[in-house]
């Protein structure tokens, strides 16, 4: 029942061996959005460093379970919490909140754990 994502999820799976990455990550996100207007404190600012953390959380408790199902209902939340920081990135970026710079470099970040 998971043979569409079998390959996606041993490319993640080999990819958090390296957990640093996804810690860098979320160094990333959190100097990213410091720089958000105060009044984003508790909406986006929040929202953007919750998927951050949860991509590397998740991408942790994954890799230790020994049950592939759950290797790859793991992966799969990570994921998920990656496409958030992708769309909200974007969001950052309509309002004004990133430079155009800023937010490709970021978006390609993400996008490149893909």
């Amino acid at each position: 029942k998971y043979s569409l994502s079998s390959l996606y999820v041993v490319f993640w799976i080999s990819k958090a061996g390296n957990l640093s990455a996804f810690i860098e990550l979320v160094k990333d996100i959190y100097k990213l959005s410091s720089s958000f207007p105060s009044d984003e404190k508790y909406a986006l600012v929040q929202q953007i460093n919750k998927a951050a953390v949860l991509v590397a959380s998740n991408i942790a408790e994954g890799t230790s379970r020994n049950r592939y199902q759950e290797k790859i209902h793991f992966i799969d939340i990570s994921y998920s919490s990656l496409m958030e920081i992708v769309c909200q990135t974007e969001i950052a970026f309509e309002f004004g909140y990133l430079k155009k710079d800023v937010f490709e470099n970021t978006s390609k970040k993400a996008k490149n754990y893909r």
